[in-house]
């Protein structure tokens, strides 16, 4: 994954939300953004290997932030007069959030050179949503989904999301913080920036991150208008550049949530009663689409090896 990561901890938890919408509003960064307010929160953010940034407020005391590993840490200074470890710069804290990232910018890199490492150089292109769907064995179809977010991941920055009742990422051991039900809620309220809601949410595993389905009994009461504004407002609103999404039997639409898929990946065994029910369905398919649902289905045989 590309993107680097960017903590802001600080007491003043308003202080701290704006200048991480602030950072997380210019799209040109490639910046996932966590705020907390004790460094003891650090810990429980999900992030995914070691800080990038990390922004935190003097009034912790050296010894607390020093215990936090971060490739660049900045404290954020009011009278000039606070003490800094060897390993950190001091930032005034109350001047312009782009003072701030310029600052940033400059200590870590202009000196070599490198202004892409901090600022992407090319904006960001719209994510590319990949569905995965059958009608037989979702258990191995809900494994090759996981499989095909591992793979796409050493390329680009992948999201999972899974529609599939009883997919869950606890059976490898994974404990989730959250389900696609927190991601809708989300979706339903205004003034929220998702660059800053969405790292919550998910857990981030080898190659890509996951978002763990609702319960079973919630699956086939939405909409199928609320899983479009739900894709769509991740496309929009995050850094992901794959999207992929692991369809369950069941959901309202279904043929609305395949058609936000720029492919569809069906995976099966070939034994010939799973063939039949695959046939039919995709016959079905065909029957209730506008055509082009069926141009996007890849049958993908599954094997042992």
């Amino acid at each position: 994954m590309y993107y680097k990561n960017i903590v802001i901890c600080d007491t003043e938890v308003a202080y701290a939300k704006a200048l991480g919408r602030f950072i997380s509003e210019r799209k040109e960064l490639a910046l996932q953004v966590f705020v907390c307010d004790h460094p003891r929160e650090i810990e429980n953010l999900e992030i995914n290997g070691e800080i990038d940034y990390l922004l935190i407020a003097s009034q912790f005391d050296e010894i607390s932030r020093t215990q936090i590993k971060a490739k660049a840490k900045f404290v954020f200074t009011v009278t000039g007069t606070e003490v800094l470890a060897a390993d950190e710069k001091g930032i005034f804290k109350y001047q312009s959030g782009e003072q701030i990232l310029e600052i940033i910018f400059t200590e870590e890199h202009a000196a070599k050179g490198t202004r892409g490492l901090f600022f992407d150089s090319k904006s960001k292109t719209e994510a590319t949503v990949i569905g995965v769907f059958s009608p037989v064995n979702p258990v191995e179809k809900s494994r090759y989904a996981q499989s095909l977010g591992k793979d796409l991941g050493r390329n680009a920055n992948v999201l999972l999301i899974s529609l599939q009742a009883y997919a869950s990422m606890r059976q490898l051991g994974v404990e989730s913080p959250a389900t696609v039900a927190d991601l809708l809620y989300f979706v339903e309220q205004e003034g929220q920036d998702m660059r800053t809601y969405l790292p919550m949410l998910i857990s981030r595993l080898e190659g890509f991150d996951y978002l763990e389905p609702p319960l079973k009994e919630d699956l086939g009461r939405i909409p199928p208008e609320i899983w479009v504004a739900m894709v769509g407002e991740v496309i929009r609103g995050s850094l992901y550049e794959q999207i992929v999404l692991d369809i369950g039997e069941g959901l309202q639409g279904l043929t609305a949530i395949l058609g936000l898929c720029e492919k569809v990946y069906l995976p099966y065994r070939p034994q010939q009663e799973y063939r039949e029910i695959i046939d039919r369905c995709l016959a079905e398919l065909s029957f209730l689409g506008d055509g082009s649902l069926a141009q996007k289905i890849e049958l993908k045989e599954l094997t042992d090896e």
